[in-house]
């Protein structure tokens, strides 16, 4: 009964929104991102309408150095709104929340390897720096 009536709650904020029932945040990343989908808002600007393109890309990798990871993460510009993903450090792997400027990372027994998906608007203009800055994260042996 108590679920129904926070989904109905939600359904009262967001009436287009999906809901997903999950156990700690399990949900699987390509339903969760709609990966498979070119997603497009749109604005409304001066009478007109103006689509706004949402895009993501992945990086996939070995172990990164924290410090470095933070310093690139703080820089992210504005137009990045969310990336998630697992990254390996030398203390084990942590699951990386990162919304509109603000990250954490929480400990976490999954994966063996980096891997995160970064998603905003515009955002194919930035990729190819940002993968070479996420790439200067790890360790050089």
């Amino acid at each position: 009964e108590q679920r129904q009536d926070i989904k109905e709650t939600l359904a009262g904020l967001n009436e287009r929104a999906r809901i997903f029932e999950a156990t700690r945040g399990d949900v699987d990343v390509d339903v969760l991102f709609d990966l498979h989908r070119d997603a497009t808002t749109a604005t409304r600007r001066h009478g007109h309408i103006q689509q706004e393109k949402i895009g993501f890309f992945t990086f996939e990798g070995e172990a990164v150095d924290v410090d470095t990871l933070g310093r690139v993460l703080d820089d992210l510009p504005e137009n990045v709104y969310r990336a998630k993903g697992f990254v390996v450090t030398r203390d084990g792997t942590k699951l990386l929340n990162y919304v509109f400027g603000r990250w954490t990372l929480e400990e976490t027994d999954a994966k063996e390897r980096t891997q995160l998906v970064f998603i905003g608007k515009q955002i194919d203009t930035i990729q190819e720096t940002l993968l070479e800055k996420l790439k200067g994260c790890m360790p050089k042996e």
